[in-house]
């Protein structure tokens, strides 16, 4: 996502910002699908010259400044500027509405590689969508071709073991039936060794005796216990407020509006703390019983909150590779570099040989 400067800002402000998106999409792999989108602060124009890297339903005739600056900047790095392609009524066009009018602007852009621009099949805005701003959301359709289609089965996806029974009579239990489990199993001859056999089997053994004395649980969504019915009541009443607004402007609907608007704020952050301050007494009821695992496990939870998860891993000089080539080839560089290192033999002592006499 890019926020270019606004269109009264200088010229220089203007190519530096455009120079430092360009050095940041050199470090996309070349093939890869590179979407760039958010307020970028540009009318692009339906001019005959531009239609190489934008298409001929735009809202605006003419493009400004900045309109100029974002076609120059897609045709030095091969995009193509897809959300002047679709035709659509001008009220489902405009994404950015004048304060104090009823006029809209199209400033908010999608740029896509051209490699990968008919993959995008729709753009237009979403007017009904709440964002407690003065852009409206835009909603692009995406249908990317995929070359392998992988056949999702039930059960196949990530377990999380039910860590409540993970105690010392549990764990003798679990390793007791799995030694119970693993008696069975068929001790296979070495002419007829197959080890993806042998792996699949145990894996399934070890997975049935997990499930028996453990259990999964559930994953609990995100921000449940404090998002709760009089949250979910406030924010439909003030959704109703802004539908009845967009519908017929006047002084109070635009009131009444920011009225909800506020209550809404001020009951999510009154749950909000309300939420850590039960999480705090929880914390410090599992340090008087003694639970040191939940206690720091709780502890954990509060200081780091929500991290997405991501899949990169870093080159010798530092740089955060992304791309699932490079990741793989670097890991098998590693590891070559670990497995293939030369240790020191040992003498009869049992002690390293570094050619030195104990």
């Amino acid at each position: 996502m890019a926020c270019a400067p606004t269109d009264d800002k200088g010229e220089e402000e203007k190519i530096e910002f455009y120079s430092k998106l360009e050095r940041i999409c050199s470090r996309v792999p070349k093939y890869e699908m590179l979407i760039i989108m958010w307020d970028l602060n540009s009318k692009v124009g339906r001019e005959e010259c531009k239609h190489k890297v934008s298409g001929k339903h735009s809202l605006h005739e003419y493009s400004n400044e900045n309109g100029s600056f974002l076609v120059q900047f897609a045709i030095r790095n091969n995009f193509y500027i897809k959300s002047t392609t679709f035709p659509h009524k001008t009220i489902q066009m405009g994404t950015w509405k004048i304060p104090g009018s009823t006029e809209v602007n199209e400033t908010d852009h999608l740029l896509v590689s051209a490699r990968h621009a008919s993959s995008i099949i729709d753009i237009r805005n979403s007017r009904g969508a709440n964002r407690d701003s003065d852009h409206y959301l835009v909603r692009a359709k995406v249908r990317e071709r995929i070359g392998r289609s992988w056949k999702h089965r039930a059960g196949c996806g990530r377990r999380k073991w039910n860590s409540e029974l993970i105690t010392h009579e549990g764990k003798m239990r679990y390793q007791a039936s799995l030694e119970k489990k693993l008696e069975g199993a068929k001790i296979i001859e070495s002419g007829s060794l197959d080890m993806n056999k042998m792996w699949n089997d145990v894996r399934e053994k070890i997975t049935a005796v997990g499930e028996k004395v453990m259990g999964t649980t559930t994953i609990q969504k995100r921000n449940v216990e404090r998002f709760d019915k009089e949250c979910r009541g406030k924010l439909a009443k003030k959704n109703g407020s802004r539908r009845r607004m967009l519908q017929k402007q006047t002084q109070g609907s635009n009131e009444k509006y920011k009225e909800l608007q506020k209550e809404v704020k001020k009951v999510c952050k009154k749950k909000k703390k309300e939420h850590l301050q039960k999480q705090l007494e929880k914390t410090e009821q599992l340090n008087r019983l003694d639970k040191r695992r939940k206690f720091y496990k709780a502890i954990v939870n509060i200081r780091k909150g929500y991290h997405p998860r991501q899949e990169a891993c870093r080159d010798k000089d530092g740089k955060v590779l992304s791309d699932k080539e490079e990741i793989k080839n670097r890991w098998a560089e590693h590891f070559r570099k670990v497995l293939n290192k030369v240790y020191p033999s040992c003498n009869d002592q049992g002690k390293p040989d570094f050619g030195i006499k104990y």
